[in-house]
């Protein structure tokens, strides 16, 4: 193999880094074990070390992270496919669970060629490759479910990173015994249902082995749904037996299995601090946890609930921050533990119209002596790490400063501008207050000339949307009590107007499409506005929609029995990019 690494290999492949790493033998590697790289530091085949897959600094050290390989410090080097198959993999049968277990190892670290990002399975029974199943995970394991008696399953798992797929590994088989444990499974019998109201056959509630559960689903947990129960981490080997079955023990283990957590974080506090400019999430450890410090926590945000964009963050510590928000947005957080799935209630939070920008840390990202920040002190890193003059959150030998134990709270209300001594207060009345306490006389609405006004209204609509009187019947009066409604009750957000001169009927009698079935898209935070755009006398329902930054003005029509479509059309004259700060409306007059 050596020979083969000589000067006409190094020559042809000179611009495939992989080719290289493949043909030459340990001896011959262009990586240090020590993760040293650059001038000065030489790999095995007396070159300058590189790092596969990576990044290298300036000053000689491989980075595996955004904040450094987006730095142009870092020099970037191709990724390749995996040159080499996943390692010791093994397949197991587990009756306490009644699935088959396949667990495996990565590459070898000089064939990975990049990051691993998942890994694609090959699966078939009784040896028949013809109908053989493909499936993928982000995980090092793969649980089959439904396994049946008496068959034998076959296993080939490849890697594969951003270039490509690597080669399958060998096949790995397991026969099923010829009695399954039905009675200990831990998923549904019928299909992939999960959740509160769902039941396995062991008589627990269904899970989702190395999957998520939203809402009563089994969905892949990378998709954009809300996640309501994250089960990638569930230790399948430690499932205690519920009808008495033995416990299955991984080789070279210990009699003392660990106990399955049950509780969830607990406490869960949004914040924003407007001195620093972030959102502080914070939460007490579950319960049953507290003695453990390697807890682990998996953070899911989304900007308004409505959006099909989610971000899911992995944290070592009972915190979490989210920099560059957006000014009047809400913004929804749920953290759950990784050593099982069971989430908080949900923390929601939102931000204030006007927002100064952070004034301990820089945009870029740099940190340290010689990079100030907007208050004239050398930058800091809420949560993170200064290392080499760059804020991220690999906290090693070379970090210059460690912020994650920085009271934010504390800082944040040191940096407030004091406030004027004994402020006058004024006392108001909330718009809930003004329509429970109102009293209208009874009338006769069919002798008016304009349908009067209903005040037995018992729903009011969520205070942090659209909700206040508008004309959708287009009697030429704004009588028509309309609001964002739904999540109370358990069903999907919608518009629903209570029409005047219906008194002692149904309130929710004129609605957004499909309402309680379709999700509305209610559009950016205060951008919403009742108003006839269409010149037809009824006030449709218009908000600004789209992703950033293409978003644009969009109007729900009012029909004759409510209104017609989530996107009927954009008025006139709307302007474009509606989600700058710079577009505000008033909710019953229209963008000003």
């Amino acid at each position: 193999m050596k020979n083969i690494c000589n000067m006409r290999a190094i020559q042809i492949c000179i611009f495939c880094v992989s080719w290289y790493l493949v043909m030459c033998d340990p001896d011959m590697r262009v990586y240090r074990d020590d993760l040293k790289c650059g001038a000065g530091h030489m790999a095995p085949n007396g070159t300058d070390a590189i790092c596969p897959g990576q990044c290298c600094s300036a000053d000689g050290l491989c980075g595996n992270t955004d904040n450094h390989c987006n730095n142009a410090d870092y020099r970037e080097y191709t990724p390749a496919r995996p040159t080499g198959p996943p390692l010791n993999i093994t397949a197991q049968y587990l009756p306490i669970g009644n699935l088959v277990l396949v667990k495996w190892d990565p590459p070898a670290i000089n064939e990975r060629n990049a990051v691993i990002t998942h890994y694609k399975i090959t699966h078939y029974k009784n040896n028949d490759k013809v109908n053989s199943i493909k499936k993928t995970t982000s995980l090092n394991y793969f649980a089959l479910k439904y396994p049946e008696a008496g068959t034998e399953y076959g296993f080939k798992i490849s890697a594969v990173t951003v270039a490509g797929t690597g080669p399958r590994s060998q096949k790995v088989t397991i026969v099923t015994p010829d009695e399954l444990s039905i009675d200990e499974q831990i998923y549904h019998k019928d299909g992939d249902w999960c959740g509160s109201y769902t039941y396995a056959p062991n008589g627990q509630k269904a899970i989702c082995p190395g999957e998520c559960c939203s809402d009563d689903r089994c969905i892949d947990c990378d998709s954009a749904y809300i996640i309501t129960y994250d089960y990638r981490d569930l230790d399948l080997l430690s499932l205690p037996s519920v009808h008495g079955l033995l416990q299955p023990t991984t080789p070279g283990s210990n009699e003392d299995q660990p106990t399955i957590r049950l509780s969830p974080p607990a406490n869960i506090n949004a914040q924003y601090l407007s001195a620093i400019h972030l959102i502080y999430v914070s939460w007490d450890a579950p319960e049953s946890t507290k003695n453990d410090s390697n807890i682990k926590y998996n953070v899911k945000y989304t900007e308004e609930y409505w959006t099909d964009t989610t971000v899911n963050v992995e944290v070592d510590s009972n915190y979490f921050i989210l920099k560059d928000v957006w000014p009047s947005t809400h913004y929804w957080f749920w953290v759950s533990s990784k050593s099982w799935g069971f989430t908080t209630i949900r923390a929601v939070l939102r931000t204030p119209n006007g927002m100064s920008p952070g004034l301990i840390y820089r945009d870029d990202g740099m940190c340290g002596a010689g990079y100030p920040a907007r208050n004239g002190k050398d930058a800091i890193c809420p949560g993170e790490c200064c290392e080499h003059h760059r804020c991220g959150e690999r906290c090693g030998i070379y970090a210059t400063q460690d912020y994650r134990d920085l009271d934010l709270v504390a800082l944040d209300r040191s940096l407030q501008p004091p406030t004027t001594a004994n402020p006058q207060t004024t006392q108001t009345t909330s718009f809930d207050e003004t329509i429970a306490t109102t009293i209208a006389e009874d009338v006769d609405d069919t002798n008016c000339l304009i349908k009067p006004r209903r005040y037995d209204i018992a729903d009011q609509g969520m205070d942090c949307y659209f909700r206040g009187w508008a004309d959708v019947q287009g009697q030429g009066a704004s009588n028509d009590y309309c609001r964002i409604v739904g999540l109370s009750n358990g069903g999907q957000l919608y518009l629903s107007c209570a029409l005047a001169g219906t008194k002692g009927d149904s309130e929710y009698n004129y609605n957004s499409p499909d309402a309680g079935y379709e999700w509305i898209d209610i559009g950016y935070t205060d951008t919403w506005y009742m108003k006839d755009e269409d010149g037809d006398g009824k006030d449709d329902y218009c908000r600004c929609v789209g992703r950033r930054p293409d978003t644009y003005v969009s109007c729900m029509k009012a029909g004759d029995t409510g209104f017609l479509q989530m996107h009927d059309f954009t008025p006139d004259g709307a302007p474009y990019k509606c989600h700058q700060p710079q577009f505000s409306v008033n909710p019953f007059l229209g963008p000003l």
